[in-house]
């Protein structure tokens, strides 16, 4: 069994849709995101999780949120 994880949503646009593809293709199974970039949309984040939860059922699934500004929130 293999566990997908794809850093930095959030970091740019094309990252933002190669990570939510990977999601819809049901290939991945967890991610981190860059809460305070430019580029981060909520509704876009909000449906990535409801797209890995639906899938895995938040067995072995996870997210990680970075704040680029201060790095120990």
């Amino acid at each position: 069994m293999y566990i997908i994880n794809a850093d930095d949503f959030g970091i740019s646009p094309e990252n933002n849709s190669a990570i939510l593809k990977a999601a819809q293709f049901g290939i991945l199974k967890s991610t981190s995101v860059m809460v305070n970039t430019p580029f981060v949309d909520y509704e876009i984040v909000n449906e990535l999780f409801k797209i890995i939860f639906r899938r895995f059922g938040g067995e072995g699934s996870s997210f990680e949120f970075h704040n680029l500004m201060n790095p120990m929130l």
